[in-house]
């Protein structure tokens, strides 16, 4: 009686240690006695992305010479026998294993293309691992543990777990599956939208905010690689000082070394280290140091933020001003190692090889341009060259967004304008001609309907010197502490309030002498170019117009009318006869 309560608790242990995690489907034994004979099949629910399955059995169980009754659980040279309550990190090091025998260890079955549950082909009693791989979805199985094996009373253990639930056995909880992301989004401030389009314009700040779906590596596993990395587009200019990251919304401190090379340290850790590259940033993250609890191995979420300025060479509406977020990460974390680039030199994990999968995300803002003819009056009137139009983006005219000079076929163009109306007003009027006074008003819209035109532009830059009396200032230059062009950032005029030691008036220099070509054109369909060439915009009084007109100097209205004309002859005439009566005097004297 004692033994057969020993050989009970015995097969009590075994099923502890045996039946975590995915049991087998309810089976009878032969004659309801244990045979080495006797199978069944196991499930994993849950599988997506046509991922491919494949069973390694690393423990056999052992029966009498008859083939009858279970006598013990073997477990196969080269695996580690698993504890009474397996942790994923001992579930894992049996995956690393079962690689190190290095085809000496044949799988018990291979299925592939699996969406939903995996059913296996009968097997033996004895334990498994699943290795679930080649998920087209992007998502990251840890390896599971699956067995088959016998109760107390001698039947086969049933049972089904899904592999998106986490282990529930053992002190460690993992997740048998993620499925990791990148979601890149663009922050509210400093833009307008036109639809579902953000706009801005030049030299305005955009913030963007990266959040991940954090993969999900076991203890111990060899290649936990997470890297995040970012480059903008030729129409924005990455502001690498912006560049923060922040655990559970507080922010997390940056040492910037004089190499530029920048570390985020969290309770004494370095949790992520950054560098400028290009027009961008690498950002590597150490993931190990992320580990927020190290019995439940759960993890913290960084958000990384920075921002970039719209410059110069933008592309105006089209396909907009792009940059694509990308992360790195281990979809096989049992094979290769974990990257870390050397910030010296730095590089980027290679997304097609060495089990490290790439995904991104991407976000697009647009920029508008408007574009006005300057003539005189009269249908046949001559385009004039040479007229300086101040922009405003209030009735006022009080808050300047550019300034611009009409070219010499009396086209004026501005590339620094998101979706909104805004207001032109003459600054200076061409050689010969009398200023106008008025103040027009144009819209800019993806959906502005308009010709196309080719023309001759001024070629023209920002500079911090003003030239002449009537430079009128349009926005900020951050000349960084140096004489170099190339460090200098163009900011838009509400970016800053005054000047400081390196954040210096922005003023617009046009060379005359110095031509491009630039084509302005839009249709129906959108294109985010307001080229007003028809119907420029309204008057004060809510009138259409198709251009700005100016009138010429000598075709100025006299004043006094007919009766200063009368006057005048009038008062010639009483000169004459004074003149007369002066000489005839003088005569009849000498007589």
């Amino acid at each position: 009686m004692k033994k057969m309560k020993r050989l009970a608790a015995m097969l009590l242990v075994l099923v502890m240690v045996l039946g975590m995690s995915i049991t087998a489907f309810a089976g009878q034994t032969t004659n309801g006695v244990a045979s080495a004979t006797d199978t069944a099949t196991v499930t994993i629910e849950g599988i997506s992305g046509n991922a491919t399955v494949t069973l390694y059995q690393i423990a056999t169980g052992v029966y009498g010479d008859s083939g009858t009754g279970l006598i013990k659980y073997k477990y196969i040279n080269g695996i580690t026998p698993l504890s009474d309550e397996p942790k994923s990190s001992e579930i894992n090091k049996a995956h690393q294993e079962i690689l190190a025998l290095n085809g000496n260890i044949t799988a018990a079955d291979t299925q592939t293309n699996i969406n939903g549950t995996y059913t296996s082909k009968e097997l033996p009693v004895g334990a498994y691992i699943a290795i679930i791989s080649e998920a087209t979805d992007d998502s990251v199985y840890n390896p599971v543990l699956v067995t088959v094996s016998y109760d107390e009373t001698g039947k086969l253990v049933s049972g089904n777990v899904n592999v998106t639930n986490g282990y529930i056995f053992g002190s460690s909880a993992v997740a048998k599956k993620t499925v990791p992301s990148i979601d890149k989004k663009l922050k509210d401030d400093g833009l307008t939208m036109d639809g579902n389009k953000p706009t801005v314009g030049v030299g305005d700040k955009v913030t963007y905010e990266i959040t991940p779906t954090m993969p999900s590596y076991p203890e111990g596993s060899k290649n936990k690689t997470f890297f995040v990395t970012d480059k903008m587009s030729a129409g924005l200019t990455f502001l690498y000082e912006t560049l923060t990251v922040s655990i559970a919304g507080q922010t997390v401190t940056a040492e910037t070394d004089n190499a530029g090379i920048t570390r985020f340290v969290l309770g004494g850790n370095t949790i992520a280290t950054a560098v400028k590259v290009d027009n961008g940033f690498y950002l590597d993250f150490d993931y190990d140091k992320l580990i927020s609890d190290k019995t439940t191995q759960a993890v913290y979420t960084p958000v990384v933020t920075y921002q970039a300025v719209l410059n110069d060479k933008a592309v105006v509406g089209g396909s907009g001003n792009p940059n694509d977020a990308k992360m790195y990460y281990a979809n096989k974390p049992n094979e290769g190692n974990t990257f870390h680039m050397d910030p010296e030199n730095p590089s980027k994990p290679d997304g097609s090889t060495g089990g490290v999968k790439e995904v991104e995300d991407k976000e697009i803002v647009y920029t508008y341009q408007l574009a006005f003819l300057k003539k005189g009056e009269g249908a046949d009137a001559d385009k004039l060259k040479d007229a300086v139009f101040g922009i405003y983006s209030d009735a006022e005219c009080t808050k300047l967004v550019d300034v611009v000079k009409t070219n010499s076929e009396g086209i004026a163009v501005s590339s620094k304008v998101k979706a909104g109306t805004y207001y032109i007003k003459e600054l200076v009027a061409p050689t010969g001609y009398g200023l106008n006074d008025k103040v027009y008003s144009i819209e800019a819209t993806w959906a502005t309907s308009t010709s196309t035109v080719t023309t001759q532009e001024f070629s023209w830059k920002y500079t911090t010197t003003k030239e002449g009396t009537d430079g009128v200032q349009v926005g900020w230059i951050d000349t960084k502490g140096t004489d170099d062009v190339k460090d200098d950032i163009f900011y838009a005029m509400d970016e800053y309030t005054e000047a400081t030691e390196t954040i210096l008036p922005a003023y617009t220099v046009y060379d005359n002498t110095s031509v491009e070509s630039s084509t302005i054109t839009t249709s129906n369909a959108g294109a985010g170019t307001a080229a007003s060439l028809i119907e420029v915009g309204k008057t004060e009084n809510g009138g259409s117009v198709d251009y700005i007109p100016n009138t010429k100097m000598s075709a100025l209205p006299s004043t006094g009318g007919i009766g200063t004309t009368i006057f005048t002859i009038g008062g010639c005439l009483i000169m004459i006869v004074a003149a007369g009566l002066f000489f005839a005097s003088r005569k009849k004297s000498a007589k």
